[in-house]
């Protein structure tokens, strides 16, 4: 399959996240991850959209806990994950840049997020959990001033 548009701007996302953060390890899960997932960034990467920032995580919502990509664009952040146990189903978040209440980074405290570290994106009616690696952690406030500035 010819690449796409939203291949491309993926691509070019995640250049930018090894860049900013030094972390090389995540390209080849972030490269599985968006072909499993394609069809979510097909759906909501339009031909003049540019993909600023990229990068793969562990997606936590109340109901799942599994790897996902985040992508920042120049109006919106799109959150992307895969449901479902047996037949897994590829689902997203549009979150827009002008309804973001905050963005943190802080240490998970519960179960399973104990200790890892993780990014939140708040809204009014909802909020995006991904987790983050130790590179990505220690470029947090990097990552969080990309995230919010337009």
């Amino acid at each position: 399959m010819p690449d796409s548009h939203a291949q491309e701007q993926f691509s070019e996302g995640l250049i930018n996240y090894v860049e900013l953060t030094g972390e090389r390890d995540c390209v080849q899960l972030a490269g599985q991850a968006f072909r499993d997932m394609r069809s979510a960034f097909e759906a909501n990467v339009g031909p003049s959209d540019v993909i600023s920032l990229a990068f793969p995580g562990m997606i936590i919502r109340p109901d799942l806990r599994d790897i996902g990509l985040l992508a920042v664009l120049g109006d919106r952040v799109l959150v992307v994950w895969r449901k479902g146990v047996f037949k897994k189903t590829v689902q997203s978040e549009v979150i827009p840049r002008s309804a973001m209440t905050g963005v943190t980074v802080g240490k998970g405290t519960a179960g399973s997020r104990a200790g890892a570290v993780m990014l939140t994106i708040k809204t009014a009616t909802t909020s995006a959990q991904i987790t983050l690696s130790r590179e990505g952690a220690a470029k947090a406030e990097s990552l969080c001033a990309a995230i919010t500035s337009s």
